[in-house]
């Protein structure tokens, strides 16, 4: 139980972590670096889906 709970919570990390990208790009969108934030969001998606797909 206790190894769910904190997979639940790296998840729910992730999830924080991809919205503030998300809000990032938005007001960034056309800056030089905005590609690395897009980049860094792609990446935040695999592992938002790793744990997702342990824990259910």
């Amino acid at each position: 139980m206790e190894d769910k709970q904190q997979l639940a919570e790296f998840l729910r990390a992730d999830y924080a972590a991809q919205t503030i990208h998300k809000g990032q790009l938005a007001v960034l969108k056309n800056l030089p670096g905005a590609e690395k934030i897009q980049h860094i969001m792609e990446q935040e998606e695999v592992h938002i889906e790793t744990p997702d797909s342990l824990l259910n």
